[in-house]
């Protein structure tokens, strides 16, 4: 069972989207914040798998919440909600520690694939990152950069692992998209799990 924490100051959006996650038969929301101090909070009484954060929240905003809930909590898995994706905020908020955001006009089916991913991907990149050592740049194939998608592994963590920039990886993964016709990083996943990891078009 996958057990989410949602933190939106809309409580007719949190109830909402509560009531359609919890349809899900391996999903389980667990707690609601309505801004980001009361999500700290939250989240370290529960100890979600996932926490699925607003980024514009009074008190204390997503991105921030996202910072502190990624030290005290480096396995757990953090997606951001944003009405409008621009590319400065969603930036921000990878390089705060969330693993991923969402808008929140995505489709439904997309959102829950996500959240498994989030739930899935932290244990297993902190498994990586300790048998990975000191892999290097060359070694960042696009196979390697698949698994490290379905992995779980940030912008950031793929970064320092690679010994490459975070604008880099960014780069590698809008081609690796382009490779694969996929359009994003769960579509990405998608296709590993169903085409595997080594199976990549020409």
């Amino acid at each position: 069972m996958i057990t989410v924490m949602l933190a939106d100051d809309h409580a007719l959006f949190r109830r909402g989207l509560r009531s359609m996650l919890e349809l899900e038969t391996d999903i389980q929301v667990v707690g609601e914040a309505g801004d980001g101090l009361e999500a700290q909070d939250l989240a370290r009484e529960l100890r979600p798998d996932v926490a699925l954060l607003d980024i514009n929240m009074p008190n204390v905003d997503g991105i921030d919440a996202a910072r502190e809930l990624r030290r005290a909590f480096p396995r757990m898995g953090i997606i951001m909600l944003t009405m409008f994706a621009e590319e400065e905020i969603v930036d921000r908020a990878l390089e705060a520690g969330a693993d991923d955001y969402l808008r929140k006009d995505t489709p439904f089916d997309e959102i829950v694939a996500k959240l498994r991913a989030a739930a899935n991907g932290r244990p297993k990149a902190a498994a990586s990152a300790v048998t990975a050592g000191t892999a290097t740049a060359t070694e960042l194939t696009d196979s390697v950069l698949l698994k490290r998608i379905v992995e779980g592994l940030s912008d950031a963590e793929i970064a320092a692992e690679s010994g490459l920039t975070e604008a880099t990886i960014r780069d590698r993964l809008v081609a690796l998209y382009q490779r694969l016709g996929v359009k994003d990083r769960t579509q990405a996943a998608i296709y590993a799990i169903t085409q595997g990891t080594e199976n990549l078009p020409e």
